[in-house]
Order: C-alpha cells, then structure tokens, then sequence
C-alpha cells in the first residue's frame, strides 16, 4: 500500500495550461488597468494611425474639442488637454486608434518638457 503512494506521476504540458490561460488573463487586465486613461487633470495620449504626420494628428485633436499639450519623437502620437467628460469618445469618433493615461508616455515615447524663460526667443 505505501508503495503505491510513492509512484511517480506521469505529468504532461497539458496540465499547464490553465495556470498558463490564467497568467496571460491577469497580465492583460494588468495593462489595460494600467493603461486605461484616467482623465488626470484632463490630460489624455492619444495614438492615431501610423499613416497620420503631426498635422493630421493635431486636426484629430481639434476636432475631439481638444488642445495640444505635448507632441513627442512620434508624429502620431500626441498628449492633450481637454476638460469634457466625453472627450475619450470624441476622440475615437474622430479617428484616434488609442487614447491612454499620458503618464507612461512621458518617459517612453520621446516626450519631454520644454521650459521657455519669460522673455526667450523659441
């Protein structure tokens, strides 16, 4: 009898699959968590078709209601401030492919901030 309890178990890969679905679940609720705009001060990123230079992107903004706070390294993508609640829609109606919380963005994608002393030249 104890024998038998001290057997080897024949364990295939297959016994790893819902602990492997289950990891890839919680992974992906973790970055749309974490990349879920917050609307934070009214600020938003907003990635628009790869197609589109910085004059498409800025006429996107402008025609979700909002204004430009920053643009970065890519011509596409752009932060913005907007004070309407619905301003996430009205950037998707306009054509955005993605609008996320601007705060990862700032130090990944070529975004910096410029600050111009009263009286300099740009």
């Amino acid at each position: 009898m104890l024998c038998a309890a001290l057997t080897p178990v024949k364990q295939h890969w297959r016994d790893l699959i819902p602990a492997a679905a289950l990891m890839i679940a919680v992974t992906a609720a973790i970055a749309v968590a974490t990349l879920w705009p917050s609307g934070d001060r009214g600020q938003y990123a907003v990635i628009a078709p790869p197609s589109y230079d910085l004059g498409r992107t800025i006429g996107l903004v402008r025609a979700a209601g909002g204004s430009i706070v920053d643009v970065g390294g890519l011509k596409n993508v752009v932060i913005l401030h907007s004070a309407d609640k619905n301003a996430v829609n009205a950037l998707y109606h306009a054509g955005a492919w993605l609008v996320i919380d601007p705060q990862l963005l700032r130090g990944c994608a070529g975004f910096h901030q410029v600050a111009i002393s009263p009286g300099a030249s740009a």
